[in-house]
């Protein structure tokens, strides 16, 4: 019982203690197993007289070979190759090494991006094997079987205890730390719900066929005739004895435990494997296909009622971590990688080093890992690693259930059950999540896949106490057993001390991420010794070469370490970080900046560095803006510094990716190009701004700040005809038929508002009915254009039932949606409506006029005509007088005037006549419409523009900060004249 002892405690170690998610449980995990196997194989060396060979038993499992072949393949990218070897197994991989030789990189390079993360993970992963193999060789007997489950089911026990106390409290705490995410639901001793409910399934599979086992093992002894179904059922619940009950009630809680960690794909998992146990249980007991068919056909319902009823139970946790389109799109992005590196991936553990280079949403939060194990396998080791794991898994289990099929002890049957289910239910789990990183759930899932073989492949008669699987015994001489364990022991030492190290290292200078521990910045002795301990951490270099800029009493003592006299040490130790991990992203943007900052004194030798040194930069993040900006800023920097003569096409592409990126930057790209290549650099700006709206307007509108009018203009009504066009596509795709998914839509109902708030769709998709259909009036006169003119009544209708919005209003309305169904007498009748509540409503007195005019029948409707048209006579207006604006207030931080106007007719033209300021530049806007932009203190001219007939609003906005205006008296003369 020794060895079971020992798994179940490293077990526990690992789960009770966030998962084993950090640095400080991983290390005692891996020294523990390390020198506890090295002490079992030198015992059981000695452990008979010298004169007998050593007796090896060899067990035949998939799990071994299928482990050892994986780690081969992976320790093999650990090798430095020629380049053209390397060129030809992964041509991205050469491509990225051939990158670091302008920092001082050369070749032979390893396969792997990041040697160094890649040890880590290939150490981890011996771990793992290690466990597996001591787990499959410890276990001897089916009461060491008993027991083991017995303790796996009390670990499950009281992380779900501890889990519902924390939904019953609501205290958001695992053990002393405060959790920063799952805050409203259970975690377990967990950092996150997924991988609790991962652990959490993979016991209850197990446990849900050792239950049976117990089950039938009763119903045997007291059943051997056939007797009534309902009869034996009802004694079978009933006397399950003392032991069924306390599994069934752990069971029980583990299920009450995993549903209020709100984890769809946890319990949808957990269902899969529950439904494959009883497909597995139905084609072995259940010989009719008709049968098979049918509970199959059940299953799948089964499995769609619970997805839908979860999505609906679940709806109010849809906030917290990834939703299911994050995780498909950070999916596509892992797999690009994988696409990328086809034959040996990145190298192992170098995911999140290697995926901001493919990551292209929610740039804030860099990733680091993928959500799917299965993908994220195939993006580190390539479709060899994939072959490997995937195919041993397939091996496994199909190896295993055709054992299962053959045996015929319920004990067998029922564990060998659970094992299966759990191993699918963690493969389906890692779909969609990174449980298989976490020690726990690996170490569960190693114990388990142990504990299965060792069932399924015990030799014997059934029923038999002994219970170890099949092996084979392999008779080694004392004298060649003693040399090979020596090396072993070397071996295993070596990875020991370096995994100590590493754990040292990051005491002193944390860069492996902990939630349980404040970071505290590292003092210099301590990054110095973090340094000396772990040289392939990339970012030690990095540090450090930021801690020697800051403090030049660093250098001495870094340079003494180095052993060599170097000229440059920030860019020594920069470039010695890049060679380390050449994906490093932010320190090849450090590289850039040191060396263009170097530049004034040796431009020919630092400028082409930083440049380089920036466009690699950006490629390694290319989604994210920063970079493209910095590779643009430097180059022009360079070009202007060659005198023009260069080649401007590189910085010129990068600042127009940063500005496609984000066009927010678009002034501050302006003023960089407008320092370097002065004012006549406006017109460059041309082939840098990507041809969409934001870029355009902030561009033209930054430019007549600053004085340069003529290509001011120029951008600011591009702009605006780009706004048109955007406003007209978006609003085509907001359409519900084509947007597809709500968030979807509601980003695009975002981007139109930000384009034109006053859009007459927006307003309508807002529920804001009488602003969209006031906005329509005003702008296109047209009503049945926005909405269906039924619904538009009947929506209008039930506003006034309600009594929400102006009375006025809905009439006016409800009588121009019956004016174009044709219905002129309910038109009439609406307007009437509308003018008797408000009789200065000079929109109904437009719209009655021209219904009058169509529905003349007596003397009476005659007379009111014409008191109509005199009172439009008086009322309706043909300009806007020069002295008509009246200050506004300030408009997006500019100052602006309005002037109201009302037409009787439709009008197609208008002519403009100003006189202002001798400096300065305007824009004119009628109801939310661009419709002229002009410098200089005159100007006159004409716009064609359609105006319906109504009421309308000109604007009139000053490009000049306000606080340099004077409001006392207005600053120009503005006639506006219709035709």
């Amino acid at each position: 019982m020794f060895i079971p002892i020992v798994l179940l405690s490293l077990l526990y170690f690992a789960t009770i203690f966030f998962g084993g998610a950090h640095l400080w449980v991983q290390t005692p995990l891996i020294l523990f197993l390390f020198f506890f196997t090295l002490a079992i194989l030198w015992q059981q060396t000695f452990k008979k007289p010298q004169s007998y060979p050593l007796q090896v038993p060899v067990i035949r499992d998939p799990v071994f070979w299928v482990g050892l072949l994986f780690l081969l393949w992976t320790v093999l990218s650990l090798i430095p190759l020629p380049p053209d070897l390397l060129r030809v197994i992964s041509p991205k991989a050469f491509e990225i090494w051939n990158g670091t030789r302008s920092v001082g990189g050369e070749f032979p390079h390893p396969l792997s991006l990041y040697p160094y993360m890649t040890v880590n993970s290939w150490i981890f992963g011996l771990f793992l094997l290690a466990f597996y193999q001591l787990a499959l060789w410890g276990i001897r007997s089916r009461r060491q079987i008993h027991w083991l489950v017995v303790g796996l089911m009390g670990l499950g026990t009281l992380e779900s205890l501890y889990a519902l106390g924390q939904v019953a409290t609501a205290r958001p705490y695992v053990l002393w730390w405060l959790k920063d995410v799952s805050q409203e639901v259970a975690t377990g001793s967990f950092i996150y719900r997924n991988h609790f409910a991962c652990f959490l399934a993979m016991i209850i599979c197990l446990g849900v066929g050792y239950l049976w086992a117990l089950g039938k093992e009763h119903q045997e002894k007291n059943f051997p005739n056939k007797q009534a179904l309902v009869y034996r059922a009802g004694v079978h619940m009933g006397s399950l004895g003392i032991r069924g009950i306390i599994i069934l009630l752990v069971l029980a809680m583990m299920i009450a435990a995993l549903l209020v960690t709100a984890s769809r794909g946890g319990v949808l998992t957990l269902l899969a494997g529950l439904i494959i146990m009883g497909l597995l249980l139905a084609t072995r007991f259940f010989k009719s296909q008709k049968t098979v068919i049918l509970l199959l056909a059940l299953s799948l319902i089964c499995t769609y009622v619970g997805f839908v009823a979860l999505d609906r139970v679940l709806e109010r946790f849809q906030s917290f971590e990834l939703g299911f389109e994050d995780r498909m799109a950070l999916a596509q992005e892992t797999f690009r990688i994988g696409r990328e590196f086809p034959v040996s991936g990145t190298g192992l553990g170098t995911f999140e080093f290697v995926y901001p280079a493919y990551q292209a949403r929610h740039l804030e939060a860099l990733g680091d890992y993928a959500h799917n194990d299965w993908v994220q396998l195939f993006a580190e080791t390539g479709s060899i690693g994939l072959l490997i794991l995937g195919g041993g898994f397939i091996w496994f289990m199909g190896r295993s259930i055709a054992l299962w099929r053959k045996r015929r002890d319920p004990f067998k049957i029922g564990l060998g059950l659970g094992g299966l289910g759990a191993m699918v239910t963690v493969s389906l789990h890692s779909l969609s999540d990174f449980n298989l990183h976490l020690p726990a759930n690996a170490l569960l899932l190693a114990l388990i896949a142990a504990l299965t073989w060792s069932v399924l492949n015990s030799p014997g008669s059934e029923g038999r106490e002994k219970a170890p699987p099949a092996r084979a015994v392999l008779k080694v001489p004392l004298w060649a057993a003693i040399p090979f364990l020596t090396l072993l022991t070397f071996f295993f030492g070596a990875l020991s001390l370096r995994t100590f190290q590493v754990w040292q290292a990051d005491t002193l200078a944390r860069t492996v991420w902990n939630s349980t521990l404040p970071f505290n910045e590292p003092t210099d002795s301590d990054l110095l010794k973090a340094w000396t301990l772990a040289p392939g951490n990339a970012r030690y270099w990095g540090w450090l070469a930021s801690r020697v800029t800051e403090k030049p009493a660093l250098v001495g003592q870094v340079d003494d370490r180095i052993h060599k006299g170097i000229g440059d040490l920030n860019l020594y130790l920069l470039g010695q970080g890049i060679v380390r991990n050449p994906t490093a992203w932010n320190m090849w943007r450090d590289f850039a900046w040191t060396a263009f900052f170097k530049a004034g004194k040796e431009p020919k030798t630092y400028f082409p560095l930083a440049e380089q040194a920036s466009l690699q930069a950006s490629r390694f993040r290319p989604y994210a803006f920063s970079g493209h900006l910095d590779s643009g800023m430097i180059g022009l920097a360079s070009y202007t510094r060659q005198g023009g003569k260069g080649e401007k096409k590189s910085w010129m592409e990068a600042f127009n990716r940063a500005l496609s990126l984000n066009p927010d930057l678009s002034p501050r790209v302006a003023d960089q190009v407008l320092l370097y290549l002065g004012p006549g650099g406006a017109k460059e700006l041309t082939g840098i701004l990507p041809k969409e709206t934001k870029s355009y307007l902030l561009t033209g509108v930054h430019l007549l700040k600053q004085g340069i009018y003529k290509e001011g203009l120029e951008y600011l009504r591009q702009g605006e005809h780009y706004r048109e066009r955007e406003i007209e596509r978006l609003w085509e795709e907001a359409l519900p038929a084509r947007a597809g998914s709500l968030d979807k839509r509601k980003d695009i109902l975002e981007q139109l508002r930000i384009l034109d708030p006053r859009y007459p769709g927006l307003l309508l998709a807002q529920g804001s009915l009488l602003e969209a259909l006031k906005s329509q009036d005003r702008r296109h006169g047209v009503l049945g254009a926005l909405w269906d003119r039924k619904e538009l009544a009947w929506n209008l209708k039930l506003l006034e039932e309600q009594k929400q919005g102006s009375f006025t209003e809905i009439a006016y309305f409800l009588g121009r949606v019956a004016e174009e169904e044709g219905d002129l007498k309910n038109a009439r009748f609406q307007f009437h409506r509308a003018i008797q509540h408000n009789p200065q409503f000079f929109p109904a007195w437009v719209r009655l006029e021209k219904v009058l005019k169509q529905t003349l029948r007596s003397d009476g409707d005659r007379v009111e005509l014409e008191n109509l048209q005199k009172k439009l006579g008086l009322y309706e207006m043909d300009r806007v007088v020069g002295d008509a604006w009246v200050l506004e207030g300030v408009f997006e931080r500019l100052p602006a005037w309005k002037a109201p106007f009302r037409n009787g007719n439709r009008l197609s033209r208008l002519e403009i006549d100003f006189s202002g300021e001798p400096s300065g530049a305007w824009k004119l806007i009628l109801d939310g419409r661009f419709v002229s932009a002009w410098a200089g203190s005159r100007y006159s001219g004409e716009k064609k523009i359609m105006i319906p007939e109504g009421e309308h609003e000109f604007k009139l906005i000053h490009f000049k900060e306000s606080n340099k205006i004077k409001f006392e008296k207005l600053p120009f003369r503005l006639a506006i004249k219709f035709n």
